[in-house]
């Protein structure tokens, strides 16, 4: 009897939630004050508790053209739905101060929507946000949104007249004493197409003779008035032939200008090469408006999120500094991960994205040659794990291009082979791997250089040390390791000229046993 009993019960809690619940599904525009009649809720409650306010602008471009019509929108959500008749302003920004409040009201849907036109030139900033009649709590805001006006588009930006202004005389603390000493800058080409890699190379000469291993930095600058703050990227050092390398892509739609420096210790003078300026093909990329975050971030979009092997991939993004503001000319690490979002093998990637002057970076890779998914992200250098910052995760699919008729196979250039002298082997023994290639004949191998990764858990990848040395015309290898573990060990080869990998071997998986008992 009392089962029965609990029975009845426990079905008569089950309608009654079923009675509440229906009308909220059936009637989801009911008001709030419908709602507090409806449930009993008393005046005390805040009915801003997780509610959240959207903005969002169209055309979602960053650079925009002076008298563009924006159109804003966005929602306005509470605890039971959707906020209906409510009053929401929108704040426009001109560069950090208050310009201006437009004002609208949303619709029964909780949906707002209204036009602005921007004319002035320079930095705008968007926020939508929703006070309360009684102001008995903070006002809901939305995110923060930045775009830039003046961006006058590819015509304009490649007849840009630049002045050249003592370009190569001493400037500041950058002096040049005597003749002895010589620091040149120079470049293949002075064009690039945003996205792609630039490569830059120097020569520092003394007495007439190269000085090598030197160390040399390099500075990047948007505007010729050198007198502004400049911060030298990574440092470089000469060869032994006096000469140092430096690459990055770029990013438009402005000119990059660089020069180079060189002190030998800190109570000597400091030389200063000649500058060289590159000049954009095309404008680049158009990303969306900014958000602005208080804190550093990166925020990275993938332009195509499906792609065939070897096809290039384009990575561009936001690099936000703490305050809001972008970080300009700054370097960024195209890092690729597995599925346990891992740092994995770089594979292309040969150099570093360099911001532009409102802080957008974008960088242009070949995809990898095997088909599967990848996942891959920015990430600010550093030398301690803790300091360095990362983008989200993107990822990226590439998949194998369905034949057509006139479809004709392009065989590789050439390939490697590894393999094992001895396998499975045990912890006290070396593992000894074969390397050869065959079919680069018609290749120019003065440039290349053979690269050896292992790795011990199949996703974090090193370099041997020792094999960054060009020894391509010898047709077979051998090089040993000693393990430090038991387990799998992992082994790929891959042949690299100054900018990417031209061929790479298949993965070798060799077992390593624990010492014999």
């Amino acid at each position: 009897m009392n089962l029965n009993k609990n029975l009845v019960f426990s079905i008569l809690i089950i309608l009654g939630f079923i009675w509440i619940i229906f009308p909220v599904l059936a009637e989801p525009s009911l008001s709030h004050e419908e709602w507090k009649n409806i449930l009993a809720i008393g005046d005390e409650i805040d009915y801003l508790t997780g509610a959240d306010l959207t903005l969002f602008i169209s055309p979602d471009h960053y650079y925009q053209i002076p008298g563009q019509q924006i159109v804003l929108s966005g929602t306005l959500k509470g605890i039971f739905g959707p906020l209906s008749n409510a009053s929401v302003l929108i704040e426009r920004y001109n560069g950090t101060n208050l310009s201006s409040v437009l004002e609208t009201v949303t619709n029964a849907n909780g949906v707002y929507i209204l036009t602005d036109y921007v004319n002035e030139t320079g930095p705008v900033d968007y926020q939508a946000q929703y006070v309360l009649n009684d102001n008995s709590r903070e006002s809901l805001k939305s995110d923060r949104y930045e775009l830039l006006v003046n961006w006058q588009g590819e015509q304009n930006l490649l007849n840009e007249q630049i002045s050249f202004v003592n370009l190569n005389s001493t400037n500041g603390s950058f002096q040049n004493y005597g003749e002895n000493i010589s620091l040149l800058l120079n470049a293949n080409s002075l064009e690039f197409v945003p996205g792609e890699s630039i490569s830059l190379f120097g020569y520092l000469v003394s007495d007439h003779k190269p000085v090598p291993y030197a160390p040399i930095k390099i500075y990047p600058y948007i505007h010729f008035n050198i007198t502004d703050p400049i911060n030298p990227l990574f440092p470089g050092q000469t060869k032994q032939d006096g000469r140092v390398n430096f690459s990055y892509h770029l990013s438009g739609p402005d000119p990059v200008h660089f020069f180079l420096s060189y002190q030998k210790n800190l109570n000597e003078p400091i030389y200063r090469s000649n500058t060289i300026s590159f000049i954009p093909l095309e404008s680049g990329i158009n990303p969306p408006a900014r958000i602005v975050h208080e804190k550093e971030t990166i925020i990275a979009y993938l332009q195509n999120e499906t792609v065939d092997p070897i096809q290039n991939i384009t990575v561009y993004g936001w690099y936000n500094g703490n305050g809001g503001s972008g970080v300009p000319l700054s370097p960024l690490d195209l890092v690729w991960y597995n599925f346990g979002e891992k740092i994995w093998d770089r594979y292309q990637n040969s150099s570093q994205v360099l911001t532009n002057a409102d802080g957008k970076f974008e960088c242009t890779v070949k995809a990898p040659q095997t088909p599967g998914m990848y996942l891959l992200g920015m990430r600010r250098p550093g030398s301690v794990t803790s300091n360095q910052l990362y983008s989200n995760v993107l990822a990226l699919s590439v998949v194998i291009p369905e034949l057509e008729e006139d479809y004709i196979e392009v065989q590789p250039t050439g390939n490697i082979l590894l393999q094992v002298q001895q396998s499975p082997i045990r912890l006290s023994e070396k593992i000894g791997i074969n390397i050869s290639q065959k079919g680069f004949d018609e290749l120019d191998t003065t440039e290349l250089s053979l690269l050896l990764y292992y790795s011990d858990n199949g996703y974090e990848w090193k370099i041997f040390p020792y094999e960054a040395i060009k020894l391509f015309s010898e047709e077979q290898k051998t090089v040993f390791i000693q393990p430090d573990k038991p387990g799998y060990w992992y082994f790929r080869a891959s042949y690299n000229d100054i900018s990417h990998e031209v061929a790479s071997s298949d993965v070798l998986v060799v077992p390593v046993l624990p010492f014999e008992k």
